[in-house]
């Protein structure tokens, strides 16, 4: 009971990417720190900011980090691994997409290593899975989407998309 009411609020997931039959779980809020020269890499300039502008609260990043988890088992089962420390990750979406999530006191960025789609459905994908961690946490989970469409220039997610900004799209 325990372990399926914290997969469901999104405080544990369940780790599929190795071949044994244990049953095993990734419990975020309790990940080693990044070793220092991790660094996340950003192809074309393909970063993303969402942007809460409060300080996160707890578990927020971590539950995010759990969707991924468990939203790559589901629809990219090819997958590798995810590299996952407290307060950075770095994800693989299939071979579609690479990319990292870094937590800093009020933002989430993203940064795009590699896609094989355009990015902008990375960033659609990842919205998503904030919209279920929404549904955990209540509709207090506000948070602002901004993607880089030039040095030091962000625009929201929908002006990038309807526009067709930068390297996005």
């Amino acid at each position: 009971f325990l372990l399926k009411y914290m997969e469901q609020n999104l405080i544990i997931s369940r780790w599929g990417f190795d071949d044994e039959e244990r049953v095993k779980y990734v419990i975020p809020s309790i990940l080693q720190l990044k070793p220092s020269s991790l660094k996340p890499v950003c192809k074309d300039n393909l970063q993303c900011m969402f942007n809460f502008h409060h300080a996160l609260t707890l578990g927020v990043y971590e539950r995010i980090a759990c969707q991924v988890v468990q939203s790559t088992l589901s629809s990219a089962k090819d997958s590798k691994a995810p590299e996952l420390y407290y307060g950075f990750s770095k994800h693989y979406l299939g071979d579609d997409f690479t990319f990292y999530l870094e937590r800093t006191p009020d933002v989430i960025n993203c940064y795009i290593e590699d896609y094989k789609k355009p990015p902008i459905k990375c960033i659609t994908r990842l919205l998503k899975m904030f919209g279920k961690v929404r549904e955990c946490l209540g509709e207090g989970m506000k948070f602002e989407t901004r993607l880089l469409i030039e040095p030091k220039v962000y625009e929201s997610y929908e002006s990038v998309k309807a526009k067709k900004l930068g390297n996005w799209c």
